[in-house]
């Protein structure tokens, strides 16, 4: 075989050899809230025009330290997260979202014992006043302060739990996508969904690489936008998340609009085939611009 051609058959290996994509582990087993999004991840991915196999981290990561690596490129590749002007800064997203906006809206998990105190009379200010737990590094839990809301930070997910068990907290805000699945693991603690309220402010998870990692930015974001525009991304969507959407009845609760003061300017409200139909709604109420077909 001459030089030339073994030339051609080396760069032709290297160009299809697969390229490991590392993200963190969960740690939890019974932590269901990445499984879409790491599903979704493997489809764009193998929708792309790559070979990128997925491999967990051997120990568990918070969040923190999670973002934290990625912005240096060390450890991991990918993370998902909720969009943010900081984050957009320092890291690279592929501004596809994850959950077509629907981890914008909000409803509490609380004690049941407490539901009396969260009825459809409550004044919109006391509601301001009840203490929400959150996360201590989440978005979410600046959203909520900006926009009057008491809140209790904590490092443990897990521990907001134990907080709301215990009653000193009055509620856990929890996306729509996630809270079902949360209320299942929790019933015997006598922890339940609430049912007369919905907080909704525009936001985004997005696929998050590191600035130097572009060629696996365009490999998702190609992947990403493949599954949108054939329907397979919102078959997906539903597939995990239409059950529980229906069982939470959106329509009948209150809804209270908050402003999300960490939301990028590049974020595409505008694109109305990346939002879902219930998001769209919300938007066009509230007076964000979304353009239509």
């Amino acid at each position: 075989m001459n030089s030339c051609l073994l030339g051609l058959v080396l760069l032709a290996q290297l160009l299809a050899a697969p390229e490991p994509v590392r993200y963190a582990s969960q740690g939890l087993v019974e932590d269901k809230r990445s499984d879409y999004p790491l599903a979704l991840l493997q489809a764009a991915l193998a929708a792309s025009d790559g070979h990128y196999p997925l491999v967990e981290t051997a120990s568990a990561l918070k969040q923190n330290r999670a973002l934290k690596l990625l912005a240096e490129n060390q450890y991991i590749d990918v993370v998902w997260s909720m969009t943010s002007v900081e984050r957009e800064q320092d890291l690279l997203p592929m501004r596809v979202p994850i959950f077509m906006g629907l981890e914008g809206a909000r409803v509490m998990l609380i004690h049941r014992e407490q539901q009396a105190r969260f009825n459809e009379r409550l004044a919109d200010g006391l509601l301001r006043r009840m203490l929400i737990g959150q996360g201590h590094d989440w978005v979410d839990a600046d959203i909520l302060e900006q926009n009057g809301f008491s809140v209790m930070r904590t490092a443990s997910y897990l521990g907001l739990f134990n907080l709301l068990e215990q009653k000193r907290i009055d509620g856990f805000a929890r996306n729509v996508i996630e809270i079902g699945e949360e209320a299942r693991l929790m019933a015997p603690r006598e922890l339940v969904i609430e049912t007369s309220w919905l907080l909704y402010y525009p936001t985004a998870n997005y696929f998050f690489v590191s600035t130097e990692n572009v060629k696996l930015a365009t490999a998702i974001e190609q992947g990403l936008l493949r599954l949108l525009h054939s329907g397979a991304m919102q078959q997906m969507l539903a597939e995990y998340y239409a059950d529980d959407l229906a069982r939470l009845a959106l329509a009948e609760r209150q809804l209270v609009r908050l402003h999300n003061r960490q939301l990028p300017p590049g974020t595409p409200i505008a694109n109305s085939v990346l939002w879902h139909p219930l998001v769209q709604t919300w938007l066009q109420q509230s007076g964000t611009a979304v353009a239509t077909d």
